[in-house]
């Protein structure tokens, strides 16, 4: 429990950094620098993950994301995403 609330603070944290600093109109990079790092986005393929996905990537990282389907389902353009299709809930994916 401890490790979740640890993980789920540092998401809502680098979250919250990201959207101060677009709304106040100043490049992301600028406030968070991810260059060099890696992330990785289960359930990045839409919606909010997919928005993270991308603020990350803003931010310098190497970003990849997962979804259940091909990538080439999605309406979203994952060209400059590293795209893995998985099923989180299923071991055998």
């Amino acid at each position: 429990c401890q490790s979740l609330f640890h993980h789920t603070w540092i998401v809502e944290h680098v979250v919250g950094k990201m959207e101060n600093t677009m709304q106040s109109g100043t490049q992301p990079a600028s406030a968070l620098n991810f260059t060099g790092k890696s992330v990785l986005i289960t359930g990045g393929s839409d919606g909010i993950g997919y928005g993270v996905a991308r603020a990350f990537l803003a931010c310098g990282a190497a970003v990849a994301v997962t979804g259940t389907r091909e990538a080439a389902a999605y309406e979203q353009d994952f060209s400059d995403l590293d795209f893995f299709r998985l099923d989180v809930s299923d071991p055998a994916s």
